[in-house]
């Protein structure tokens, strides 16, 4: 994996504004607060719909996989017919969702709406990423701003547990939704009159237009088949997919050992985000050695692993300690991948960083949906099974770090596939 030191194919664009950053953040943030929100309200769904825990992490599971199905087609149709409209478009479609999810009548409406709002919220995340890598000169500013919006999921991971723990305590699980959905279209006003105040870099071909190739099935063939490109998606969704395992489970043993309130759920997660946070920070603002950062991460994970299933033994099963200190290692670890392998992924053809901010995602994402889904089976597994677990994704991580080392410069702007 190449350091965040490397060269990216500089561009000859003006860095972006502070407006144009807040509102990418503010996009991104209204998809990464659908997960936070919803897991202090994990116990209220169980009892009102009589389902179980396995049956009700379906309802972070179908957000993950709807992302995960969505993030592949929103890049190239970003970067065919622009950035602006595939923006607007989805934000009005994620409010909608929002408050059917809200509304909800039955398990399997808000299992439905949860899934519609992965596929459209996706675009918040994707084209947030896209104009990240479009507006960087060099690899360290890409990485620098796609810390942004890194951050920006860890700040919601962080707040959005205790505020909606709040508020499902105070009123009910639907009052986040119905928030959020609000929420989704004052943004979306906004930025329909921020893009129109500021029309430079918002035309119909999306924000490279002095450098982009042409969109071809084999051009898209050749990214994927590009090791930058999927040894740091590999490592990627490993990394997240070890952390939401974990993270996961927080609600869910809560629930089940202890019947935690949902302000206490919220005010734990909240402590693990911001392990994540701090991740993300460190790996905006230094640069070491490849290997040196990958065997730190990986050995990260690994030992959080191990210390959930030895506190598991050694403290009270009801103890929250039992718990909380593995998945905060393991939050700095995935907080510290993302935006290396993040932007180091983009980079792999500078011509189709829409495209390749929608398959990266999406690849991970399908990573992280297994591994959350995995938090109910891992729930009462032995500690064996969790260090297994700690070390295949740790193992994953270290094999597409290798697999991006491997060969290939990123394709550039004229670089046709043969």
């Amino acid at each position: 994996m190449a350091t965040a030191d490397t060269d990216c194919d500089a561009h000859s664009v003006p860095a972006p504004s502070a407006g144009l950053v807040l509102l990418l953040c503010a996009n991104a943030a209204l998809v990464d607060l659908a997960g936070p929100v919803v897991f202090p309200a994990l116990a209220a769904i169980m009892t009102e719909f009589a389902v179980s825990p396995a049956k009700a992490q379906l309802v972070v599971t179908a957000h993950l996989a709807g992302s995960a199905i969505m993030q592949p087609f929103l890049g190239p149709v970003a970067d065919a017919v622009g950035r602006s409209r595939v923006l607007i478009g989805s934000l009005l479609a994620l409010g909608l969702f929002y408050v059917l999810a809200g509304l909800a009548q039955s398990f399997e409406w808000l299992v439905a709406a949860r899934a519609a709002q992965g596929l459209f919220g996706s675009a918040g995340i994707v084209l947030g990423r896209a104009i990240a890598r479009d507006r960087s000169p060099d690899a360290s500013s890409c990485t620098r701003l796609v810390g942004y919006i890194v951050v920006t999921a860890g700040v919601c991971s962080l707040l959005g547990p205790p505020v909606a723990g709040w508020l499902i305590a105070s009123v009910s699980w639907r009052a986040p939704m119905l928030g959020l959905g609000f929420a989704s279209v004052g943004v979306a006003c906004t930025t329909a009159w921020w893009l129109l105040r500021h029309p430079s870099g918002t035309s119909a071909t999306g924000l490279q237009d002095a450098t982009r190739a042409p969109l071809t099935m084999k051009r898209i063939g050749r990214l994927l088949r590009h090791p930058r490109f999927l040894g740091n998606t590999l490592a990627l969704g490993a990394s997240m997919a070890a952390m939401f395992t974990l993270v996961g489970m927080i609600p869910l043993w809560f629930a089940v050992q202890r019947g935690t309130s949902s302000v206490e759920v919220g005010l734990w997660m909240s402590a693990v985000s911001a392990f994540f946070i701090v991740g993300a920070a460190v790996a905006s603002r230094t640069a070491v050695p490849a290997r040196t950062a990958l065997a730190w991460a990986s050995l990260t994970i690994v030992a959080g692993y191990a210390l959930v299933g030895g506190l598991r033994i050694g403290l009270d099963p009801t103890s929250s300690w039992a718990i909380i200190p593995g998945t905060a290692l393991v939050s700095f670890a995935a907080g510290y991948f993302n935006p290396i392998t993040l932007a180091q992924a983009l980079d792999a053809d500078t011509a189709m960083t829409g495209t390749a901010a929608g398959l990266s995602s999406s690849l991970s994402l399908a990573m992280l949906a297994g591994g959350a889904q995995l938090s109910a089976t891992l729930l009462d597994a032995s500690p064996f099974a969790l260090l297994a677990y700690g070390l295949a994704c740790a193992g994953l991580c270290w094999a597409g770090t290798r697999w991006s080392e491997s060969g290939g410069a990123p394709l550039s702007p004229g670089t046709e596939a043969r």
